[in-house]
């Protein structure tokens, strides 16, 4: 009987990494869609010369710019999220659930409760 939850355990291990590696390959998808949509917006400099085209490159300076600080943001989440992941243990309809280790301390919110729960919990002191 032990084996037989033990073989559970494991094929619903493996379906839940499955489903995170799913999400990250997705999210990676996401990521690279996001960078060429930016890439689009460049505009290519122009010059028959290096003159001309330095010059071309200084007129859309802020264009170059703006690319570049977009795609560090970008990056700085994309990497963000990759470091989180090996933390997650469930994937489902709601966000991942993540699992820490137990040296880190928890900052997970207690629930509030409702303003009648409060009112019912003050009549009962």
């Amino acid at each position: 009987m032990s084996s037989a939850t033990s073989d559970e355990d494991t094929v619903g291990s493996e379906a839940r990494g499955i489903a995170a590696e799913r999400l990250t390959f997705f999210s990676d998808a996401v990521v690279a869609i996001a960078i060429t949509l930016l890439a689009l917006e460049l505009p290519l400099p122009e010059g028959a010369t290096n003159a001309e085209l330095l010059r071309s490159l200084g007129h859309h300076q802020s264009e170059y710019v703006s690319f570049l600080i977009s795609f560090i943001v970008i990056a700085v989440h994309w990497r963000a999220h990759h470091r989180l992941f090996p933390f997650v243990t469930t994937v489902r309809g709601g966000a991942p659930a993540t699992h820490r280790s137990s040296g880190t301390t928890s900052t997970a919110r207690t629930p509030r409760r409702s303003s009648s729960a409060r009112s019912a919990a003050a009549s009962a002191r």
